[in-house]
């Protein structure tokens, strides 16, 4: 179609939210060259990368061009807005202009409407398609005040996905034409045509002009009155035009049952994206505790092909997002689980939970794997729930767990042993049952001291110093100098050091220098060459003359070091108090 005088109307199109469906309705009505160019205003965010000029080009076999400054407007060619950008028009070229950060502009297409209505007047045409706010709705009255034609999608038919902004504008009353968005296309090329013919006739003067102004002189009283518009400053043509669209929507509003069934859809449809953000939000809640979970998870189908998985079964299976939809079975898996489809049958024969331990990898890991049946709602099993969970950590503890339980039923043996022959012992050495029976105890608590220190230590190592605290302090730490750097000692060597500074101890009480108020006790310890030394020294006790005959406790001393540590124990009985000097190697193994 070819307009008059050159000129030929411009079509802006303002849509939002739901838009895409409603130009694809649009741009399919237009047949043939409509001799009218188009402008498509969106009102979407502006961080969002703007694809909609490549989806128009689906629709249409005009040009679909994206705006820039300066452009030029032509017909039968579609002109997009560019992303976050103001855009007007001036003498029929297209303005580019950056959004005013202080003061948010948010209505893109009242903005355009009204520069067209401006630049264009009686051929500028506004068309307000699906969106969620009434942006459009003051640029539709610009366009009105200044002559041109006003178009909404209406609520009937395939109406607007988002009505509010298409309604915000209906219900002003500043619509000429409200049609589903795939009958607007045919309405405006019949408007194109009628507009082309009233343009010859209102220009071409004569008879029909004459008229043409007489029917308008009768008919703007009735519209001022009906409407409070004044339309006496209006061309012939566009009066005429405008009155007949004004009849249309007129028609269309009467229409109660439509607008009736248009607020229950609006409803179904708010109902509908409440339930799509519930959705939305447990796939995202889904989606984190996929990418936060380190437990490997597979979720099969009936025929072990995958539904999808968390990102921590990828080291198991090879598994990409582009597995998804292919059969489990054709993936390289790093397991060795030869009885793995086995089993997964098993579980959609029982529908009972399926636990299988595997063998230590060559990595020293093991792993637990759990397949649950994957039910409906119904349920009724639909496929499986493959989890993959590491226990290493528990089966190390359990394997620690039998090596203590083994060591623990070693050592009672062998403390028991120790216990018999102290009481052995003690009772060959005693002159009463009361020296007996003091004996005897005093050496089970320094036992059971040394003990005590080394379950603390978890039977891993006792120090030197704290074991002769703990055998010491009872005596009166004061009246002990003790020198010696940290030493560990394990636990036989512990046991039987204990023991041995017991005796030492309890000697000193009885016949050395902590039998006198003013003894004291020197000790002194070192490690040389991987040998541990320690002396005692005492002074300031009674004057002591070396005994005859050894008794228990250099005897007991001479073989918990000399025995059991693989050592030596030597002694001098000074005029001022005893001194003894203990040596054995620390790297050697522990008696069994």
């Amino acid at each position: 179609m070819v307009f008059q005088n050159g000129r030929f109307p411009i079509v802006g199109v303002g849509a939002s939210a739901g838009g895409i469906p409603a130009m694809e309705g649009l741009f399919k009505g237009l047949t043939g060259g409509t001799g009218m160019a188009f402008v498509v205003v969106t009102n979407l965010s502006p961080e969002r990368e703007s694809l909609l000029h490549d989806v128009i080009a689906r629709y249409t076999g005009m040009p679909v061009i994206v705006a820039e400054e300066g452009m030029a407007v032509q017909p039968d060619q579609v002109y997009v807005m560019p992303q976050n950008v103001v855009l007007t028009i001036r003498k029929g070229a297209l303005s580019l202009r950056r959004p005013n950060t202080l003061n948010r502009e948010r209505t893109p297409i009242d903005i355009f409407f009204r520069a067209l209505a401006e630049d264009q007047g009686e051929y500028a045409i506004g068309i307000i398609l699906s969106g969620g706010d009434s942006d459009g709705t003051l640029g539709a009255r610009a366009i009105k005040e200044h002559g041109g034609l006003t178009i909404a999608q209406a609520s009937d038919g395939s109406g607007a996905r988002n009505p509010d902004m298409p309604q915000s504008a209906i219900s002003s009353g500043l619509i000429d034409i409200a049609a589903p968005a795939e009958e607007i296309g045919a309405k405006l090329q019949a408007f194109g045509r009628g507009f082309n013919v009233l343009n010859g006739l209102a220009e071409g003067g004569g008879e029909h002009k004459a008229d043409m102004d007489r029917a308008a002189d009768e008919i703007d009283p009735t519209l001022r009155g009906h409407s409070g518009h004044d339309f006496s400053s209006l061309k012939t043509k566009t009066f005429s035009v405008n009155e007949e669209a004004q009849s249309t929507n007129e028609l269309e509003a009467s229409k109660e049952e439509m607008q009736s069934l248009n607020e229950e859809l609006n409803t179904i449809n708010a109902e509908l994206t409440g339930k799509i953000e519930e959705l939305d939000r447990a796939n995202s809640d889904l989606r984190n505790l996929f990418e936060s979970t380190e437990i490997a998870t597979i979720f099969l189908d009936r025929n072990l092909v995958v539904r999808t998985f968390t990102p921590a079964a990828s080291s198991f299976f090879n598994l990409r997002p582009s597995d998804v939809g292919r059969p489990l079975t054709d993936l390289s898996s790093q397991l060795d689980y030869p009885e793995l489809k086995r089993h997964i049958q098993a579980v959609f024969e029982t529908g009972e939970t399926l636990n299988h331990h595997l063998a230590r990898d060559d990595k020293g890991r093991f792993y637990l794997v759990r397949i649950n049946p994957y039910r409906d709602k119904g349920g009724s099993i639909q496929g499986v729930v493959v989890t993959m969970i590491d226990v290493t950590t528990l089966a190390q503890a359990e394997e620690r767990q039998q090596v203590l339980i083994s060591e623990l039923n070693h050592r009672v043996k062998n403390m028991l042993a120790v216990v018999a022959s102290i009481t052995n012992r003690t009772r060959e050495y005693s002159a009463s049952k009361e020296e007996f029976a003091e004996a005897l105890i005093g050496r089970l608590h320094a036992m059971s001291r040394a003990y005590s220190l080394l379950s603390r230590e978890s039977w891993t190592e006792a120090s030197v110093e704290e074991l002769l605290h703990q055998e010491l302090d009872a005596f009166g730490a004061e009246r002990f100098e003790l020198d010696g750097k940290r030493v560990s000692l394990k636990p036989v060597q512990g046991l039987s050091f204990g023991m041995a500074i017991h005796e030492l101890a309890t000697n000193a009480a009885k016949y050395g220098a902590l039998s006198k108020p003013a003894g004291r006790i020197i000790v002194k310890w070192s490690v040389v060459d991987g040998t541990f030394k320690l002396v005692w020294r005492e002074k300031g006790g009674p004057r002591i003359k070396e005994p005859t005959d050894s008794g228990f406790g250099l005897t007991l001393l001479r073989g918990e070091i000399g025995y059991r540590l693989g050592g030596k124990v030597e002694t001098s009985f000074r005029s001022n108090g005893l001194e003894a000097e203990i040596a054995f190697p620390l790297t050697r193994e522990e008696s069994s």
